[in-house]
């Protein structure tokens, strides 16, 4: 049983209202933890400048559009021209900058969609952010409030 032509492509209908912004620069993969022993770990330097980056670029763009998902979102990362083979990496350090900033938890992130592109411009990212139902995805209409425990 085969998938029909409806079935195979994957339809991304943006809402009016998105945040969408891009970070210039080569990606860094989050597969960059090596265990060293006794439970220590590290982290290669490069993510972690790429991850700063990131965020300042993230923290610009919501103080500036005065836009932040208080709920479920879907995020679309789109990668260009870059040293990437698999994608499987790629979106976990803009990920974890943008977590906090641009959406409360990231485990609020009902769709992700990663894409990689060619054009004459140089590397980047380009993510675009938006608020979706939760009801489409049999989760309630908002997520749980964090409880705060009592002293």
């Amino acid at each position: 049983m085969g998938l029909t032509q409806v079935e195979r492509a994957v339809v991304l209908v943006i809402p009016p209202g998105a945040l969408e912004f891009g970070v210039p620069g080569k990606g860094v993969s989050g597969n960059r933890m090596n265990r060293i022993g006794g439970g220590r770990h590290y982290r290669n330097p490069d993510y972690k400048l790429y991850r700063d980056r990131v965020y300042a670029v993230a923290f610009a763009n919501v103080m500036r559009s005065r836009f932040r998902v208080h709920g479920y979102c879907a995020v679309h990362f789109t990668f260009w021209n870059t040293q990437f083979d698999v994608l499987d990496n790629a979106p976990k350090p803009v990920s974890d900058a943008v977590n906090g900033v641009v959406w409360e938890d990231d485990r609020y992130v009902l769709r992700s969609l990663s894409e990689k592109r060619k054009d004459k411009g140089g590397p980047r990212v380009e993510l675009t952010i938006y608020p979706i139902d939760g009801r489409e995805f049999g989760y309630s209409e908002a997520p749980p409030v964090k409880r705060v425990p009592k002293p």
